[in-house]
């Protein structure tokens, strides 16, 4: 099950590494806008996926940006209420994003359940990469 990225002018989409890593056939539609953080671009070591990003970073088709204070914080809180364990600092910054940028509606490429739990609980719109996506929040226990 391949993300379907739709060919729409100015969709925005927040690429987890997932999407990259997981997929070999992924490519960037031109007239779409990807956006990411410095963490997730950090994820990308092989030389196939730094030399898209690096390609889609220098065509401006993909941007880098942080997400803020509060964001984070949220994304964070939201993990702790769901009891979600194992989110890596990349994991909450693409999270964060989605909260900052959630009134622009965009959609998350991630393979990633527990960041897809998160964004779930928080109703923001995924696409796994490959994987089946999840169906519904999960709340965990000690």
């Amino acid at each position: 099950m391949f993300a379907r990225i739709e060919d729409t002018q100015g969709k925005l989409y927040l690429l987890d590494s997932a999407a990259v890593l997981n997929d070999e056939h992924f490519s960037f539609c031109p007239s779409c806008k990807y956006i990411t953080t410095a963490e997730i671009v950090m994820e990308f070591k092989d030389a196939r996926s730094k030399a898209l990003v690096d390609n889609a970073l220098q065509a401006g088709v993909l941007s880098i940006r942080e997400p803020s204070v509060p964001a984070l914080k949220k994304a964070k809180e939201t993990a702790k209420e769901l009891g979600t364990k194992g989110l890596s600092e990349a994991d909450l910054s693409i999270a964060a994003l989605a909260i900052d940028l959630s009134a622009r509606k965009p959609i998350i490429i991630t393979d990633d359940y527990s960041l897809q739990n998160i964004l779930k609980a928080l109703e923001i719109e995924f696409r796994p990469a490959l994987q089946e996506g999840i169906k519904e929040v999960k709340k965990f226990r000690k």
